[in-house]
């Protein structure tokens, strides 16, 4: 079944179990050639090791949705061995990311440099916060604008 969906355009993954099984049968999955849109839901703990993977397996991907929060090791600080400092991402074509649930933390921070630095073709960050405080609002705006590389990334921040 996971090898016919090889000519997808659109891809939601929004069922932590659909990824588990993704991950279960990696093998199976088979090159991406038209995928453009890939939505992928996290969740804290769970492992991007199927994240690396779909990536790597869609050399056309231009938006890439993450569902939840930024990836973080659940057994400490700093970043997944599975992230590899995210040198995954140097060969992706990705024009847009957006981020559904980003609290502006400083792991989250960290993880958010890596995206900006290491995609080279990424155009578009959408970031929705949780966050309704003004001045938390106001410090999350500066901290990624911090972060953007000069005229090559539009941000937009939802409050959600």
């Amino acid at each position: 079944m996971i090898k016919e969906l090889r000519n997808v355009e659109i891809l939601d993954l929004s069922s932590i179990e659909t990824m588990k099984i993704f991950y279960k049968f990696r093998q199976a999955i088979p090159m991406f050639e038209n995928l453009s849109r890939l939505s992928i839901a996290t969740k804290s703990g769970l492992c991007w090791k199927l994240l690396t993977l779909l990536l790597e397996k869609s050399p056309n991907l231009e938006t890439l949705v993450i569902k939840g929060p930024l990836h973080y090791h659940e057994h400490g600080q700093g970043i997944c061995e599975c992230l590899s400092e995210y040198h995954f991402l140097l060969s992706c074509l990705v024009k847009v990311v957006e981020i559904t649930e980003f609290r502006g933390t400083k792991r989250e921070l960290a993880h958010m440099k890596h995206i900006l630095v290491k995609l080279p073709c990424l155009e578009l960050v959408k970031v929705h916060a949780w966050e309704t405080d003004e001045n938390a609002k106001l410090k999350i705006t500066m901290n990624l604008l911090k972060l953007l590389r000069p005229c090559k990334i539009q941000l937009k921040f939802v409050s959600c």
